[in-house]
This record gives structure tokens, C-alpha cells and sequence, in this order.
């Protein structure tokens, strides 16, 4: 049942402090009425160009959207957390790559928070996340040569990523 859904991915965040949240219009809709969070996305009547969020958000989660795009919403929107149910998930679900650490677990959906200080990577990490971004994309893609190649890049660039390691050895 949706309603049990998004019950769900409310109950997870409402014990969490403060911040903006990614979710789809539906959720984000609930959670300003139900939690202290601001949603990135929810009612026409108090979101700003709420049809244009909607497409960023749906986008967010697709496998086919640039990593650079990704970081940049994360940064731009200020966003704390991102949800993930099984409508996210079908759609690409959260990039495995992205610095989000998964804070909670309720049913099927998971509740990720930011990480890092005020939203900002490493130096140098950046350059080893778009280039894994940019190798995950063309793994989807079933280029797994250029795939490869790019893996291999991330890895001269941090030795010790393990994300790109494992596409690497596959």
C-alpha cells in the first residue's frame, strides 16, 4: 500500500535532526506537514517551480543521469537527506558513488544523510567520483571496456577505492 510507503519513509525521518530532503513530490508533500524537514519537492502551494523539482528529483535517481549532475543537486539544494523506496529503486535507486551514508532502514526504504562537511568532498575525491560516475554510466550502458578504462583511472587517482575495484575484477 502507498500510504504504508511513505508512512514508512516519515516514521524513519521524523526521529532525525533538521534538514532539506530529496524524496519525489508525493513524499516530500507528507514529510513538511508530518516532520521539522523541508522537502526539496512537495505541494504546489509551497514549492517553487514544484513540476521542475519533480523532474530533478525522478532524475536524480536514474542511472543514466551524470554523476556531476547528481553532486551538483545535492550541493545547489542543500540537501541532508535522500530517500529511497521502491519507486526510486526502480528507477536506478541511489548511485552506490554518491557521499551518502544509509542512517536508516524502515521496510523498503532506506533513508541516506550527506555526508561530509556542509555537503563538500575531499579535495581530490571529486575528480575520482566523477570518473567512477562516469565509468558506472558506460557499465549501464554495457560499454564495459570504456568501463573498464575509467575504473582503471579512478584507481591510479585513489588506490584504495573500493567501489572501483570491485568493476575492475568483475
Amino acid at each position: 500500500d502507498i500510504a504504508d510507503k511513505i508512512r514508512a519513509k516519515i516514521a524513519a525521518l521524523a526521529k532525525r535532526p533538521p534538514g532539506n530532503v530529496l524524496s519525489r513530490y508525493r513524499t516530500g508533500t507528507l514529510l513538511i506537514s508530518h516532520t521539522p524537514h523541508k522537502a526539496y519537492v512537495a505541494h504546489y502551494s509551497g514549492t517553487l517551480e514544484p513540476a521542475r523539482k519533480d523532474e530533478d528529483a525522478q532524475a536524480f535517481f536514474e542511472r543514466a543521469r551524470p554523476f556531476a549532475a547528481k553532486l551538483q543537486l545535492l550541493r545547489g539544494a542543500k540537501i541532508r537527506y535522500v530517500v529511497e523506496g521502491p519507486r526510486e529503486r526502480e528507477q536506478g535507486g541511489v548511485d552506490a558513488a554518491l557521499p551518502l551514508r544509509l542512517v536508516s532502514t524502515t521496510g523498503r526504504v532506506r533513508v541516506f544523510e550527506v555526508v561530509g562537511k556542509k555537503n563538500e568532498i575531499p579535495p581530490g575525491l571529486q575528480e575520482v567520483l566523477e570518473v567512477y560516475g562516469e565509468g558506472l554510466a558506460h557499465y549501464h550502458a554495457r560499454d564495459f571496456g570504456k568501463a573498464v578504462t575509467l575504473f582503471e583511472k579512478a584507481l591510479t587517482l585513489r588506490p584504495d577505492d573500493g567501489p572501483s575495484r570491485v568493476y575492475v575484477d568483475r
